[in-house]
């Protein structure tokens, strides 16, 4: 499997680490002091073995949709390691199994990449199995581990890690040979220890000897809740040689954060679908929202085919429904339950049945499914919780939330569901190259609000301006049930233009818009803006030939890296791009609307800490003014025929 650039980028990082690391002698601080010199990295925070020794450990910051686990495995290569143990930590059993069946088939790209560090000698293991003292010398020993599995802290007996055994007895002198265990004693003082001091013959301690690495996926789900807990967490406990962790949304003062991946890098790689179209539906059922999404997914379904028969590549686009209720004894009338949606797919709507899944803790309709199979028919999925973490299907382009809370809340929780683009490799098809999400009981503006600032949150705020609303329309929609077959398809309507050609949005109304009406907000409108939490960008996220690169494309945090906080149009105008697609226009009203800063006593930087809800703010005020164009051009082309409504002949 190629690596991406973004992904080559963060291994040499790691690279350079790890060689700074060696010369060091494993110091983390000094080899962290040379990163500090040389890059401007913050001073790191220490944690501590079972034996008080100061524990090396980074952390790659890379989003969701980029690639943590294939980073991972790589990680090892770079390492050089050809034997030992390592311990992959995983947050939750979804995890754990994708996790699995990646890397025990040796087919797989991941496994591959195992191979290829161990020399062809990688051994892998769960926390139940046999493995001697021969295999730690001999083979790259990777085991899986839960960190659920693992951080029970407060009753270890119950952990069998934490329980003597004789399969682990290679790893320990004779019962009788006291010489060799005083020796092993005095190298090892941290070991736990039973009746006069004999190390316990158990798992934990085998850990211990072996100081393993310690890869730890989502590693803010690891952390305790302050900081002096985590120099007492279970993981410290393991003596690890080194721990790399990986999360999209690390905590700065917990881990040293090494890498930070951006979202613009996975855009620039084709790895996630852009831009994400919200639409709100405050004053709308869930019964209609399922309505306009089903006519949603038809749409894409065709387009998806069309692609199929033209290009030979198989998409086929699905939807996630996120619920309040799954379980069997939860359903009531107040509540929106997963088979109350279930039936209304499968019984009002003409759903077939083998179309439609349910994935909660208590039913697991997707175990054993291959969602990317050509063979599978799978469209509709339901849940609440159960697919948050572990999901791998990039055919999901629909996020449907009809929980009834926060949208801020859900999308934070499931957007990454659906930002994974097929193949990584766009469609040149627009409707096929962006995910949609559609928030029941929310007004759009609330609905985009909350994805734009929630993108911020989660590391993605550079793709704050790809988020944009769908206009919802009011019209009362009537449910009619799909018919089985095509002579009783019922007739549909259409909007034609004069030459019975179906309307073109682009075509026929968006390109006679008057561009040159387009204003800016007031003045006194801008007072309001937020500032983002400026942080120093150093040369851990750019090299000084990418700060040369992004301050000539006008990227403003590359610029503010130097203290530049002067404007540049090119980089503002892109951010426009969804809402305004003449580049010329949009760097036109960005001119317009940063003269009327100016104007009232704002300079650029203070432009500068604003540029997320500056561009947000604009964005929506363009829409709108948009909206209402597009809305006045096509009532004036029905009223002069030049576009009619008919009805669809089957």
């Amino acid at each position: 499997m190629e690596l991406k650039r973004y992904q080559e980028k963060a291994l040499e990082r790691l690279s350079d680490f790890l060689r700074l690391l060696e010369n060091a002698q494993g110091s983390m601080e000094v080899a962290w002091g040379k990163l500090n010199w040389e890059n401007r990295v913050p001073q790191p925070y220490t944690r501590f073995d079972s034996a008080k020794r100061p524990i090396p450990h980074v952390c790659m910051s890379v989003p969701t949709g980029g690639g943590k686990t294939l980073m991972a495995a790589e990680s090892l290569v770079r390492m050089n390691r050809l034997n030992g143990l390592v311990l992959w930590m995983v947050p939750n059993t979804a995890i754990y199994d994708q996790t699995k069946r990646a890397l025990w088939t040796r087919e797989h790209p991941y496994r591959q990449v195992l191979e290829r560090a161990s020399s062809g000698r990688v051994k892998m293991l769960e926390k139940h199995d046999n493995f001697h003292k021969e295999d730690v010398e001999h083979f790259l020993c990777v085991m899986l581990v839960s960190l659920q599995a693992a951080n029970r802290r407060n009753n270890k007996e119950f952990l069998k890690m934490f329980r003597e055994s004789s399969k682990y007895s290679s790893f320990f002198p004779d019962e009788d040979d006291v010489d060799a265990i005083a020796r092993l004693v005095h190298d090892y003082p941290s070991l736990e220890k039973g009746v006069n001091d004999r190390p316990l013959r158990t798992l934990a301690n085998v850990f211990k000897l072996c100081r393993p690495v310690i890869i730890v996926d989502e590693a803010h789900k690891s952390y305790g809740r302050s900081l002096d807990a985590i120099n007492e967490m279970w993981l410290n406990r393991f003596d690890p040689s080194l721990v790399l962790e990986f999360s999209a949304t690390p905590d700065a003062h917990k881990s040293n954060v090494l890498v930070n991946v951006r979202g613009a890098d996975l855009k620039e790689e084709q790895m996630i679908k852009l831009p994400i179209e919200v639409a709100g539906h405050g004053d709308t059922s869930w019964q209609q929202v399922l309505l306009k999404v089903d006519a949603q997914l038809s749409r894409l379904s065709e387009k998806a085919e069309l692609l199929g028969q033209n290009r030979g590549r198989y998409i086929r686009p699905m939807v996630l429904v996120r619920v309040s209720r799954t379980g069997k004894t939860q359903r009531d009338a107040t509540h929106l339950h997963a088979e109350d949606v279930r039936e209304y797919l499968t019984n009002t709507i003409g759903v077939p049945a083998r179309e439609v899944r349910v994935q909660s803790s208590e039913t697991k309709e997707l175990k054993g499914e291959n969602l990317m199979s050509p063979y599978n028919q799978v469209r509709w999925i339901i849940t609440k919780d159960a697919l948050k973490e572990g999901w791998d299907c990039s055919n999901a382009y629909i996020l449907v939330l009809l929980d009834h809370t926060s949208a801020k809340i859900t999308v934070t929780q499931m957007m990454g569901r659906v930002l994974r683009q097929p193949q990584a490799q766009l469609t040149g098809i627009s409707e096929l190259d962006r995910c949609y999400v559609h928030c029941g009981d929310t007004s759009v503006d609330m609905a985009v609000a909350h994805v734009r600032a929630e993108l911020e949150q989660e590391g993605f705020g550079d793709l704050a301006p790809q988020v944009v609303s769908s206009s919802t329309v009011t019209n009362k929609v009537i449910a009619t049930r799909r018919a089985e077959h095509t002579a009783d398809l019922a007739r549909l309507p259409q909007v034609l233009t004069k030459g019975n050609t179906e309307i073109e949005y682009e075509q026929h109304i968006l390109a006679e818009l008057d561009w040159e009406a387009l204003s800016v907000p007031d003045p006194s409108d801008w007072g309001h803006l937020s500032p983002v939490v400026r942080t120093t960008v150093s040369l851990v996220d750019f090299d000084q030939g990418e700060i040369a690169k992004s301050r000539a494309l006008g990227d403003p945090v590359a610029r503010s890296a130097n203290g530049d906080f002067s404007m540049d149009l090119t980089w503002y105008a892109r951010q426009l791009g969804n809402v305004i697609p003449n580049p010329w226009q949009a760097a036109r009203l960005i001119d317009r609307a940063t003269a009327s800063l100016r104007k009232i006593g704002y300079d650029d930087e203070w432009i500068h800490d604003r540029r997320a809800s500056f561009l947000l703010h604009l964005a929506n005020h363009l829409e709108r003014q948009i909206d209402d164009q597009a809305e006045q051009v096509f009532l004036d082309k029905l009223a002069t025929g030049d576009i009619r409504f008919d009805m669809e002949v089957p």
